[in-house]
């Protein structure tokens, strides 16, 4: 049963240093030939949307996109699904492009949720990271939301920033404190192969924080936003409660979701597809897709073990028809450890095991 519906626009007004994500700057008229080809793929699979509670329109930046297409796509999404029976409709946004007319016209349509890439609000961060806004343009996003009555955003930030300090780190959490956002995603900086900042660290015009640090802001972040009162229910995302992402969490509990547009991945009957992530081919076929290697058995924990609550053990054997601890028996030593730990039917990572998670999923792989 699809419960979760990814739509992908790869566009974006200029690329950030630090992302690997599928996404390009395109000419316009290349941008308003992919949104016919993604309004085909979606009519496409129109059979697969009766169950669905989910909508996630992602990128790239789908907001970057002119207003026109936007909602020609929005316009196509409200004909082909039954809006009235989805309970989050999510759409990803750069600060500088939130203006009045944007919000009204997704509030049109049923979104219900926008989650908005911060990642920090030191101007000069945000320029190594090679993003187009600035802290004024994300105050100004915050009001015309709270204006409008867009009261459920999620804010992205990430630490361990090149020449990111102590104070910027609070200076970030002081404002997450005043935004009155309902849901946070925290990220580490991860310096991707053939990015930008992967480049400049490989020719040593970039140096990376030192660890010690990177994982000092880790511990104030955790701390801080759990003293704000948001719940930490995911490696990367905190809400406060019943905030958090319906959309994300079909994906952390390995259910099943379709995916439309570029490079964008399905899951259901027990397989997984992905599209090309070739626009050109994607446009001439947009139905080819490629069949990848899927392991429930494994992917089960690798992603049921993000969330803080764990998996159910319970429902792992009424899944499986095991045990956890039959299909992966060098997990057990991780009782020992102390990097796992059993709570009532649910096995987790402990404190101390979310920061060593990657010995943990050695033992999975």
């Amino acid at each position: 049963m699809i419960k979760g519906l990814y739509i992908h626009i790869p566009f974006c007004n200029q690329i950030c240093s630090y992302c690997d994500f599928v996404k390009q700057v395109a000419k316009p008229q290349t941008i308003e030939k992919y949104m016919d080809t993604l309004i085909e793929e979606l009519k496409y699979y129109k059979d697969n949307y009766s169950f669905l509670e989910t909508i996630y329109i992602g990128g790239g930046t789908p907001s970057s996109i002119p207003n026109d297409l936007l909602e020609k796509l929005l316009l196509a999404i409200s004909q082909l699904i039954d809006l009235s029976k989805i309970t989050e409709f999510s759409m990803e946004s750069n600060p500088n492009d939130i203006t009045e007319e944007f919000v009204q016209l997704i509030k049109k349509y049923s979104v219900n949720r926008l989650s908005i890439g911060v990642q920090t609000i030191n101007n000069k961060l945000l320029k190594l990271l090679n993003r187009n806004h600035s802290k004024n343009d994300i105050i100004e996003a915050l009001t015309i939301l709270k204006r409008n009555h867009m009261d459920n955003f999620n804010l992205d930030f990430i630490y361990g920033i090149p020449y990111q300090t102590m104070e910027n780190v609070q200076d970030d959490l002081e404002f997450i404190k005043d935004s009155q956002a309902l849901h946070i995603s925290y990220y580490s900086l991860i310096y991707e192969e053939k990015t930008v900042l992967d480049y400049q660290i490989g020719k040593g015009l970039l140096k990376p924080l030192d660890e010690d640090l990177v994982a000092d802001f880790s511990d104030v972040v955790k701390a801080q936003l759990q003293i704000m009162g948001y719940k930490h229910y995911e490696t990367s995302n905190y809400a406060f409660e019943g905030y958090q992402s319906r959309h994300n969490l079909i994906y952390w509990n390995l259910e099943e979701y379709l995916g439309i547009g570029l490079g964008a991945a399905s899951q259901y009957d027990n397989k997984r597809l992905i599209n090309q992530s070739s626009i050109t081919k994607y446009s001439l076929d947009y139905k080819k897709r490629i069949m990848e290697d899927y392991n429930p058995k494994m992917e089960y924990l690798l992603m049921g073990l993000r969330k803080t609550e764990g998996i159910s053990l319970t429902k792992y054997k009424e899944r499986f028809q095991a045990e956890v601890f039959d299909n992966f028996p060098k997990l057990r030593r991780h009782l020992q450890t102390k990097l796992l730990v059993i709570e009532a039917d649910y096995l987790l990572l402990t404190d101390l095991g979310q920061d060593l998670a990657n010995q943990v999923y050695l033992d999975i792989i």
